[in-house]
């Protein structure tokens, strides 16, 4: 649900999904990323920091059913030298969960309580089954990869490996070309 107060403050957003089969656990997860073209933000004078809190609301339907759903909340602080750099390349909202064979149509709420700002990001997702034919899946694309270590948890990562990227899928030219996927119902012949 929208609040009536943020109604007239929708905010255009680049979104990008992509299903990865995590190789430890042998399940697939749906990573997300979702950059509000805008941001509005608050100031914290006596911090020297700009802030703003986003709130996620994802579901995943089957049909007129939420099989699944849940809430988070994603406070950004930043120093105010970072504005001109956050207004220029935006704020990425990025997560990641479990998912089961099935059709899905996947919906996301990003709301922002600075402003009273919000996008919308919808997503039909076909999760095949665990077993089957080899296949290719999560093919994201950016412009590196960070190191968090192997027990690291994150969206966009497999063994402790985070791609860095943009969900518009914007790279620099001076920058070189990462790629993310995963294999699945590959044998070792």
């Amino acid at each position: 649900m929208v609040s009536t107060e943020y109604m007239s403050n929708y905010i255009d957003s680049a979104f990008r999904a992509d299903l990865l089969r995590d190789p430890a656990t042998g399940l697939d997860f749906l990573h997300f990323s979702i950059v509000p073209r805008t941001a509005s933000f608050d100031t914290l004078e006596s911090r020297g920091e700009h802030f703003c809190n986003f709130q996620l609301d994802v579901s995943l339907r089957q049909g007129s059913s939420v099989v699944y759903q849940y809430s988070k909340d994603f406070p950004v602080y930043f120093p105010f030298k970072e504005a001109g750099r956050i207004r220029a390349n935006g704020i990425s909202i990025e997560d990641r969960f479990p998912v089961i064979e099935g059709k899905y149509r996947l919906v996301i709420l990003l709301q922002n309580s600075a402003g009273k700002e919000f996008t919308l990001a919808e997503q039909d997702i076909d999760v095949p089954a665990l077993h089957g034919r080899p296949r290719l899946s999560g093919t994201a694309v950016g412009y590196g990869f960070r190191e968090f270590g192997p027990d690291a948890v994150l969206p966009y990562a497999l063994g402790g490996r985070k791609l860095l990227m943009d969900p518009s899928g914007t790279v620099s030219p001076r920058e070189s070309l990462s790629l993310l996927l995963s294999c699945s119902g590959v044998t070792e012949a």
